[in-house]
């Protein structure tokens, strides 16, 4: 197997054991956690400090990321705002304009919004920034909840 190869048999059986920790908390404490976790972020210095952002889009079983991305997204905002588009084997990180863009996306396979690779703003359709080839992302966040059982 190569490097690659086995980083992704690592993401996958993450992923599994953080499904699996997920589904053992009530949906009201995921939302109560969510939150607190949203909220401590963004007062967070390096959250404030960042000015462009990647970020994922929550699905219900997730962390919630909607504070964030409304965050980054009102207008008197200066950060960027990234979110992914998985084609294949590549993820690139694509910059989101406003919520009107975010809410124009359209649902993936799995339910998940992604967006295009232009965009259409006042100034007329706009080929997305990938954040990950312009390494002008300051702050990638990847948030889970994690159960210990200590």
């Amino acid at each position: 197997m190569s490097n690659y190869e086995d980083m992704l048999a690592v993401k996958r059986a993450l992923r599994k054991d953080i499904k699996r920790a997920l589904s053992q908390i009530s949906p009201p404490l995921r939302v109560t956690y969510g939150e607190q976790l949203q909220q401590s972020l963004l007062k967070s210095d390096v959250y404030k400090r960042a000015t462009s952002v990647a970020v994922y889009i929550s699905m219900p079983e997730e962390v919630p990321t909607g504070e964030i991305l409304a965050d980054l997204l009102q207008s008197e905002s200066r950060k960027k705002c990234y979110v992914p588009l998985v084609q294949g084997e590549n993820m690139m990180m694509l910059r989101v304009y406003s919520m009107d863009d975010l809410n124009s996306f359209a649902l993936n396979s799995m339910n998940i919004p992604e967006p295009t690779l232009t965009a259409s703003t006042p100034h007329g359709d706009v080929a997305r920034e990938d954040g990950l080839i312009l390494s002008s992302t300051d702050l990638i966040l990847e948030i889970k909840i994690f159960i210990l059982n200590l």
